[in-house]
């Protein structure tokens, strides 16, 4: 039991520690919203999947693909469509410089099209 409490205070603390030495290197918004457009695509890719591979969708893809069959496969699809789109919309997205849908609405439309695309997500 004293483990666990020593493991609950203490990593929260370790955390803080790291990420307070860690923002010292960001100097401006880009660098916290997109690493200063500096991450190389290995590691991005990485992290995408890593978040892509979750627990929901490794564990919940293959309860729903027990229980309805291999139709559960264009649920997967679906995902690897989302990435084929991205590989070849990446450079138009980088040119424009915003960092959100919202961001790319207001630009598009107005402010009220941001809130809209906010209120959305």
């Amino acid at each position: 039991m004293n483990l666990l409490i020593a493991v609950v205070f203490i990593y929260p603390l370790i955390l803080i520690g790291v990420s307070l030495w860690r923002s010292r290197r960001v100097k401006s918004h880009e660098d916290f919203m997109v690493a200063g457009r500096s991450v190389p695509v290995a590691l991005l890719v990485g992290t995408l999947v890593c978040t892509w591979i979750g627990s929901g969708s490794l564990f919940g893809g293959a309860g729903l693909a027990f229980r309805t069959g291999i139709a559960e496969l264009w649920f997967s699809f679906g995902g690897w469509i989302g990435l084929l789109v991205v590989f070849f919309i990446a450079g138009r997205v980088r040119r424009i410089a915003q960092y959100t849908v919202p961001d790319l609405l207001e630009q598009r439309y107005n402010a009220a099209a941001r809130l809209l695309g906010t209120l959305a997500i």
